[in-house]
């Protein structure tokens, strides 16, 4: 079976959950784009009106409408994550029919979960740039490569998508824990505050957290107009590489008993 059958199938399978998820409701898929605006709004509101927050050490005065859309820069990330995580541990448990089929490649329910969770982070993108060119200006050309943010984490998402979804059929309570890391990892990624602001003595816990080096990077490229440091970039796509690497294998690795496992 060739690699380009199996990303046609693995987009066929991500368009159909897509088109399942929002079929009957009154929006569609318009709640691609209402559900990140809707949540953006709220942002401002909050961090605007309410809060009256500052992002310290912003490159422009760290102004309310600049904390919201900071804070929105992470958001979408962990999203996107927790979309990853979130649905793992059901997709070899909720496919049984593909898990009997001997010429199925099961390998493909992980990149088609991936293709979700990137047709979800998209247009909450697309809301992020149109709303920075309202409240701060047109973002700098650097945002252009804000794939080179989102790219490594999308392969440690693959690759956390196929260990868990392998590991679930032999661990169901794999599918409870992964809730709770997924709010761990909101609260220890500097989501609503800079990096600088944890406290020293626990920074090397927070530059351990696989979130942290994509949301300052993404920051970085639409804020700021600053390139990610070389070095530390290749590091960051080297682990990313071994953690798909790692996932991979592990899911062929327990792929032969899920049929008993069920």
């Amino acid at each position: 079976m060739s690699g380009a059958f199996r990303w046609r199938l693995a987009a066929r399978l991500a368009a159909r959950d897509v088109a399942l998820r929002y079929r009957g409701s009154l929006g569609g898929l318009a709640w691609l784009v209402l559900a990140p605006l809707l949540m953006l709004g709220v942002y401002t509101l909050v961090f605007s009106g309410i809060f009256q927050a500052r992002w310290r050490g912003a490159g422009s005065g760290g102004g309310s409408g600049e904390f919201a859309l900071l804070v929105f820069s992470g958001m979408l990330l962990h999203g996107f994550v927790a979309e990853c995580l979130s649905r793992a541990p059901t997709l070899v448990l909720g496919n049984v029919n593909f898990v009997t089929k001997t010429l199925f490649p099961l390998e493909v329910l992980g990149v088609s979960q991936l293709l979700v969770a990137l047709a979800h982070l998209l247009p909450t993108f697309g809301v992020l740039l149109v709303f920075q060119l309202a409240l701060a200006g047109p973002p700098a050309w650097t945002v252009l490569l804000a794939p080179l943010a989102i790219a490594p984490l999308a392969l440690l998402a693959l690759g956390a998508i196929w260990a868990l979804a392998a590991l679930t059929v032999y661990f169901r309570d794999l599918a409870q824990i992964v809730g709770l890391v997924v709010t761990a990892l909101f609260f220890l990624s500097p989501v609503l505050y800079p990096i600088e602001a944890a406290p020293e003595s626990l920074r090397p816990l927070f530059y351990a957290n696989p979130l942290t080096y994509p949301i300052e990077t993404l920051r970085g490229l639409l804020f700021d107009g600053t390139l990610p440091e070389a070095r530390g970039y290749l590091v960051y796509c080297g682990a990313a590489l071994a953690g798909a690497a790692a996932g991979l294998g592990l899911f062929r690795l327990l792929r032969d008993g899920f049929a008993d496992a069920l």
